[in-house]
């Protein structure tokens, strides 16, 4: 699938003439009606094609959108699909927009051939602005509307509690279906193309998955969800090691068709294993097995502190003899310590609290040398490490309300949001670093 990392407006190149006391046009290409406009006049300029017969009323676009201060060039690429299959494509560039969209829109049906005219209705349309360098608009046409479209998904600009409800439907279905149904862990990837699911089965987002249903059950109980939860608890609790130097920690994966695991244990993993034993810990209180396995996984994590406050983030075996992996994360080392904090709030053992603070002192350290922004061995200065960072602050601050974690927290929070796209028409994502905040990530949804 292409990937478009940018989402830009129409650019409109302005006339050496223009004074600067005009006032200065640029059509908001993002707005619902410039979209159901270009939409609704290519539909039309395809029926006046079919029936032989010119409309009167397709100049409106023009006279809403064109301004005579400024020069235009205009390079559209108009697509036609029927049920799905493209019939036509073609593109065409000029100074304004009615005669260019027109120019595509007839040379695109032209491209595919004769036409009933009975079914123009089952048509999409896709209507595309190009620009220098490399840099696409799209529209798409659905259900008589014009979306934003970015590759094959639909930039949604505003969402409703209906929307939300119905991807968390989606999302729901989804995950289930990446469930073994004999082993109930969870696979990581899907090969959308084959149909097919890896064949590892991964404790880290096995883990992830239970945490995610157990919280959905609370915002909607589901019986057949919550039925689902003591097997993957199981599938969990085989991966933990109990024996050996690393006794407690959780094995990376298992494959089914092998029968082994991975031998790997990794402090991210583990951490997140937690998170969810402590759930479950609380779902079924009078179940030890759960908060027995999360403190003997605490445990272990807190023999991969090192007394500098860095923690070893992997530990692997071969041949019988285990080898750590000393290169330093902010995401493993903010999930031990959200680990730790957490275990501390249910268990009350100081041990926990003590290397979340060996844990919090480092990073308060680090946040000073680098700025709220860090970097470590695995990543240059990013948003995904200083977030772990936060995220972790905050999980013990929930359980030492020392002011230098909050102090911490908030500058944090502060560059992060400076950081955030907040406007409707501009890049996608978090800004690179020393990049001044401009635009808004939007919602995505599939077509």
């Amino acid at each position: 699938m292409k990937k478009y990392p940018f989402l830009f407006c129409v650019l409109l190149l302005l006339s050496p003439s223009t004074f600067a006391d005009r006032k200065l046009f640029v059509p908001d290409v993002t707005h619902d009606i410039f979209r159901d406009q270009v939409v609704d006049f290519v539909r039309a300029v395809a029926k006046e094609h079919i029936q032989q017969a010119p409309l009167a009323e397709l100049n409106q676009l023009e006279r809403d959108w064109d301004n005579h201060y400024q020069r235009t060039n205009w390079q559209i690429t108009v697509s036609a699909y029927h049920r799905g299959d493209l019939v036509g494509k073609a593109s065409a560039n000029g100074k304004d927009l009615t005669s260019t969209l027109r120019q595509a829109t007839f040379k695109t049906m032209q491209a595919g051939g004769e036409v009933d005219e009975d079914i123009i209705e089952d048509y999409r349309f896709k209507i595309a602005f190009d620009y220098h360098p490399s840099r696409r608009y799209s529209i798409i046409d659905y259900k008589g509307r014009g979306v934003e479209a970015l590759g094959h998904r639909v930039a949604v600009r505003s969402i409703n509690n209906h929307d939300i409800q119905a991807q968390i439907n989606a999302s729901l279905a989804y995950l289930l279906r990446q469930q073994d149904p004999e082993m109930h862990g969870f696979f990581k990837f899907y090969n959308a193309d084959k149909d097919e699911a890896e064949d590892l089965l991964r404790t880290t987002y096995s883990a992830t998955a239970l945490y995610t249903l157990i919280r959905l059950n609370g915002l909607q109980p589901d019986p057949d969800i919550e039925a689902r939860f003591a097997d993957i608890a199981k599938f969990l609790l085989a991966r933990q090691l109990k024996t050996g130097p690393h006794a407690g920690g959780f094995d990376y994966g298992f494959n089914p068709e092998t029968g082994k695991g991975t031998c790997r244990i990794v402090v991210g993993t583990t951490s997140k294993t937690i998170y969810s034993l402590l759930l479950m810990n609380q779902h079924e209180p009078q179940n030890p097995d759960y908060l027995d396995a999360a403190k003997a996984a605490g445990n272990w994590l807190l023999t991969m502190i090192k007394d500098d406050g860095n923690v070893v983030p992997i530990a692997r075996c071969k041949d019988g003899k285990w080898t750590l992996k000393d290169k330093q994360s902010f995401l493993y080392t903010g999930q031990v310590l959200s680990a730790l904090a957490r275990l501390y709030a249910v268990t009350g053992d100081n041990n926990y609290l003590a290397g979340a603070h060996k844990i919090a002192d480092l990073l308060l350290k680090e946040v000073a040398e680098q700025g709220p922004l860090v970097a470590d061995d695995y990543r240059p200065a990013n948003s995904i490490s200083s977030s772990w960072v936060m995220m972790s602050l905050i999980d013990l601050a929930k359980v030492d309300p020392a002011p230098v974690y909050r102090k911490t927290i908030i500058e944090i929070a502060d560059v992060l949001l400076q950081r955030q796209i907040v406007s409707q028409s501009g890049v996608l994502g978090i800004l690179p670093p020393n990049t001044a905040k401009t635009s808004e990530a939007p919602v995505f949804a599939s077509l």
